[in-house]
């Protein structure tokens, strides 16, 4: 009598394949109530946390969770006590929670449009603010045309390393934060993308 072999291959019955860090991205911000809400979820299961004693974290009710939850409330209304209950939760500082929460936008990482003239009289101004630079002007700068007072600029600037026209002037942390406020705009064009969803 023919009896079948055994496999010889012992691997595990179907466990779950572990979520890739993109994957989970997705899941978050398609969550319901948004990004913050799928984040603060997420913290919540990982801590073996239900919704209630989340809510108790926050030092908010149940109710309210639940409202943020099903979308009766948004997380770009969310109070700065709150915001900061929210950053500790989950262990980042309160501006990332402002950005996922969508009280802080992309738009507000943008420089506001100056045309090259309001640049360059930006730039004197700034220039000018020095007594030794000021002193040594032979002539109003305000009479000069627009290119003769570009090249005193641009030529001030070369000569002493200074990031006259803003190229440069944002500190590391808030470089960060703009490329982090990007990638979020990125994740949730790409969660309205998968559900169909279009501004």
């Amino acid at each position: 009598m023919n009896t079948p072999k055994e496999p010889t291959d012992k691997t595990a019955p179907d466990q779950p394949t572990p979520e890739t860090a993109e994957a989970r991205v997705a899941r978050i911000y398609k969550a319901p109530g948004g990004p913050l809400m799928g984040w603060l979820e997420d913290e919540a299961r990982r801590r073996n946390q239900t919704a209630e004693d989340m809510a108790d974290a926050l030092g908010v009710t149940y109710g309210y969770v639940v409202q943020l939850h099903r979308g009766i409330r948004t997380t770009v209304d969310l109070s700065r006590p709150l915001v900061q209950s929210c950053a500790r939760y989950l262990g980042v500082p309160a501006i990332v929670v402002k950005l996922v929460a969508g009280i802080i936008d992309i738009r507000d990482f943008a420089f506001p449009y100056e045309t090259e003239e309001q640049q360059v009289e930006r730039a004197l101004r700034c220039m000018l603010d020095d007594p030794k630079v000021r002193a040594s002007m032979p002539v109003r700068l305000d009479d000069l045309p627009l290119e003769a007072k570009k090249a005193i600029v641009l030529l001030h600037a070369e000569s002493n390393e200074q990031d006259v026209f803003r190229v440069r002037h944002l500190p590391t942390i808030l470089r960060w934060l703009q490329r982090a406020a990007m990638e979020h705009n990125e994740s949730e064009l790409e969660a309205y993308r998968s559900t169909g969803v279009t501004n």
